[in-house]
Order: structure tokens, then C-alpha cells, then sequence
């Protein structure tokens, strides 16, 4: 099956460069374009019938207009906690460099991947919590027939299943993909296996 993963649009928080984590952050203007480009590509390329997403609201807020642009019903708009965002506990609402300032001998054992996958940041989730929940989500939405199905996430979930897929660490998969607001990642996936590739990633410029 294929399995289309769109990046929420741009947020306030993302233009300035605050860890999001779980926060109720709303799409800007120009997050709200880059969804309608994403959806006007979705439904000229794919025949979908459902949209799948986070449960979160700039994750939310995007696959609403997904929906729209597909002509997708609100009852076959599902939302998972599962594909939240990674919860960054005290971290979240600050800038990278005020991260910096609060820990910098974390930040600097994330960057050289020296971290343990049972060590997350104060009251957040720790790595392998994080990844475990994402492929929890992986198979509950690609459990069932072949349909290529679309799904309205966040970075650090995306990554998590492209690395998956391509049988990288997560620690490489954040040196590999970009995975810009508003793009889209496309996976080909077999359920019963869990075997697949990585056909896409980030696309934002769309014929």
C-alpha cells in the first residue's frame, strides 16, 4: 500500500523556532496555503476516501482542509494521539536557544546521538517511548485493505517512519530527511511483512 505523510503547515511557533510538543498552536496564513497546495495536489493525484491525522490542532486544522479540497466527509476525518508530536515536557514554547541555555549538555549529547532511548527530557516523552507510540499508529492506520491512505503529522513522527521503512536509526533519519511544513513524504508499506520503502520525501512543489 501507499502511504502519504503531509507535515502540518506553518505555525507562529515554527516561524519562530519555539519547540511545539503537544501546544494548542493554530496554522498561519501562509501554513493555511501551504495545506490548500498540498490538498489541491492530493486530489488531482490520488483517489482518497478518509484522511487520517493528529489529533493536534495545527495538525488538525490541515487535514480539515485537506478534507475539503478531497471532498472527505467529517465522518471519515480520523484523529490518533498516536501521531502527536513528540512531547518535549519543559521544553516546549522555547526557542532552540534558550533549550540550549536550560541544558546544554542534553542538547549537545542529542546532536552527537549519545543519548539513551529511555531518556527524555524532564516531564516529555524519551525516544523510545516516542517511536514505539508512531509505529503504534503506523499499523493501526495501515491495518486492513490497500488503499493508499493519507495521514497529517508532525517532523519528528514523519521522520520516525521513514526511518523506520528505510532501516535507519532515528538518529540517522534526522541527518537524512528534511521534512519541510506543508510537504509531503510517500512511503510504499506492507502490512502483513512490515517491509517498505521510502518513495518521497518532503516534496513541496507539486505539478
Amino acid at each position: 500500500m501507499r502511504l502519504l505523510l503531509v507535515r502540518h503547515g506553518e505555525t507562529a511557533w515554527n516561524r519562530a523556532g519555539r519547540v511545539q510538543g503537544w501546544a494548542p498552536v493554530g496554522l498561519t496564513e501562509r501554513g493555511r496555503e501551504q495545506a490548500e497546495r498540498v490538498g489541491d495536489h492530493l486530489a488531482g493525484a490520488y483517489d482518497l476516501t478518509t484522511v487520517h491525522g493528529s489529533d493536534l490542532r495545527r495538525a488538525r486544522q490541515t487535514a480539515a482542509v485537506l478534507a475539503a479540497a478531497l471532498d472527505v466527509s467529517d465522518g471519515r476525518l480520523h484523529t490518533h494521539p498516536e501521531w502527536r508530536e513528540r512531547d518535549f515536557g519543559v521544553y516546549q514554547g522555547l526557542t532552540d536557544e534558550e533549550v540550549l541555555d536550560a541544558d546544554p549538555d542534553l542538547v549537545d549529547r542529542y546532536r552527537r546521538g549519545e543519548v539513551p532511548p529511555d531518556e527524555g527530557p524532564p516531564s516529555g516523552e524519551s525516544p523510545r517511548t516516542f517511536r514505539e507510540r508512531v509505529l503504534t499508529g503506523l499499523r493501526t492506520v495501515t491495518d486492513g485493505d490497500d488503499r493508499t491512505r493519507v495521514v497529517v503529522t508532525h517532523n519528528n513522527p514523519i521522520v520516525v517512519v521513514l526511518s523506520h521503512v528505510s532501516g535507519r536509526s532515528v538518529q540517522a533519519g534526522f541527518d537524512d530527511f528534511d521534512v519541510p511544513n506543508g510537504s509531503l513524504s510517500v512511503v510504499e508499506w506492507d502490512a502483513t511483512t512490515e517491509t517498505g520503502g521510502v518513495a518521497a520525501v518532503g516534496l513541496t512543489e507539486f505539478e
